[in-house]
């Protein structure tokens, strides 16, 4: 498991926390939001607009 962390995001600074507090240690990789980095599919990221949805 990896966290991909944004350091202004609210969302991971909880995660962060929660991983501090149980005293887990898992590898983080830091994002450059600004830079578009959360953007880019070497990262590791999947567009949701691409994938195929099923209609009931």
């Amino acid at each position: 498991m990896k966290l991909f962390d944004l350091k202004a995001g609210i969302n991971p600074r909880r995660v962060r926390i929660f991983l501090a507090e149980k005293g887990i240690d898992i590898p983080r990789v830091e994002i450059d939001r600004q830079a578009g980095e959360n953007r880019k599919p070497e990262r590791g990221f999947q567009d949701v607009t691409q994938r195929p949805s099923a209609r009931a």
